[in-house]
């Protein structure tokens, strides 16, 4: 499309309803937070976790549940992204359940700052 190209990209969820597109879309940002142009990890981060407080209870499951599928640095994110969720959204269950998915000795080296990554060593995030 002009000097824009587009690629298309796998997803790591096999079946999918309409529903579950933006989650996807969020868990895609995630993935390529390094590759992201015109933005910085830092704002990826942000954005994702201001439409992660819009989730529903059912779709913070549904999203917890789709980043299993995706590579342990996504789920780190994740994790750490559920952290940070207000009360109402924070399930202790699925929080453990993304870190249970994590080896505790691989760290993954991110440019986010402390911040905005609360608790970020935790998750193996330096």
């Amino acid at each position: 499309m002009g000097k824009l190209q587009v690629k298309f990209v796998r997803s790591y969820v096999s079946s999918i309803e309409e529903e579950d597109i933006s989650l996807i879309e969020l868990l895609e940002a995630l993935r390529f937070i390094k590759k992201a142009q015109d933005c910085t990890p830092d704002e990826i981060v942000v954005a994702v976790g201001k439409r992660m407080e819009d989730l529903t209870e059912r779709e913070l499951k549904r999203f917890v549940q789709f980043a299993k599928a995706y590579p342990p640095m996504v789920r780190a994110l994740c994790g750490n992204l559920c952290e940070s969720l207000p009360e109402r959204l924070m399930n202790p269950i699925l929080i453990e359940s993304l870190r249970t998915t994590l080896t505790p000795y691989t760290k993954y080296k991110l440019p986010i700052s402390e911040t905005i990554l609360k608790n970020k060593k935790a998750w193996g995030i330096v």
